[in-house]
């Protein structure tokens, strides 16, 4: 989907940053094709993935339509739609996130996320994401209740979008992959659990 200025007729230029010079990290040896196909099963299966393929098609249809109604009824109605679609997707993931930490459980494990920012890069012990608010994470004055009532945003269990997710289970394969000779293995349900399932 073409969005930014870029897209736009008469973009402004800009200015580009040479690279410093660097080594490339050979992936001759890494089993590229084996990490593409776990991935592309696991994308292809995980529910979080189909939401954005489905929010990136709504939102390249109201681009093309460029118009907003100002039928209040109409757009009341759209908020209402937005907000149903929010709390359905926040049931689902809760349903993850419970069953992540059952998993987590099983095996004598608890997921904690820490942050790590320029204030406490220095400090001895690691700071729970807990322990900050939505403004100290995004630097942001974050709206008050009510005051968004057509945000689409929402929280990942652990923060963890799904993209970040993969990202994690490609690093699994791959020291899979290092470990045993590089043969193309079932994706693994890794942390999408039983939501997946759904779609």
């Amino acid at each position: 989907m073409e969005i930014g200025e870029a897209s736009l007729e008469a973009p402004l230029d800009y200015d580009e940053i040479d690279s410093l010079p660097y080594k490339p990290f050979s992936t001759a040896d890494l089993p590229i094709n084996t990490l593409k196909v776990n991935s592309a099963a696991r994308v292809g299966r995980d529910l979080e993935f189909q939401y954005q393929q489905i929010d990136t098609q709504r939102l390249q249809k109201r681009i093309d339509q460029n118009t907003v109604s100002l039928n209040k009824d109409k757009r009341l109605r759209e908020v209402q739609e937005n907000r149903l679609r929010k709390e359905l997707r926040e049931e689902q993931r809760k349903e993850l996130l419970d069953n992540i930490e059952l998993e987590a459980s099983k095996k004598g494990k608890r997921y904690q996320l820490y942050k790590l920012t320029l204030d406490n890069v220095s400090d001895e012990e690691l700071v729970p994401v807990s322990e900050f608010s939505e403004e100290d994470s995004t630097g942001m004055r974050m709206a008050q209740d009510g005051e968004n009532e057509g945000d689409e945003s929402s929280s990942y269990p652990y923060d963890m979008d799904p993209v970040k997710r993969e990202t994690i289970s490609i690093l699994r394969d791959l020291i899979s992959a290092q470990k045993e000779p590089a043969v193309p293995q079932p994706a693994q349900i890794g942390i999408h659990s039983k939501v997946a399932e759904q779609g």
